[in-house]
């Protein structure tokens, strides 16, 4: 993770005047960090849709016994 980190700093110093880098990083920190965000909201409501599911299928059981 960390050569890939290295390999990516040095790409950015070869494409991006230095003035700029900081604002490139800044809104790449911001895009990723939204990503994950995303991800992990999405990940919390499939995981509440299976509870849900699964509570509805234990109560279903338990009325047929």
């Amino acid at each position: 993770m960390d050569r890939l980190r290295i390999k990516l700093a040095k790409v950015h110093q070869l494409i991006i005047p230095h003035s700029q880098s900081h604002i490139f990083h800044f809104s790449f920190f911001i895009f990723h960090f939204s990503f994950f965000i995303f991800h992990f909201s999405f990940f919390i409501f499939h995981f509440s849709f299976f509870i849900f599911h699964f509570s509805f299928f234990i109560k279903k059981k338990a009325a047929k016994t």
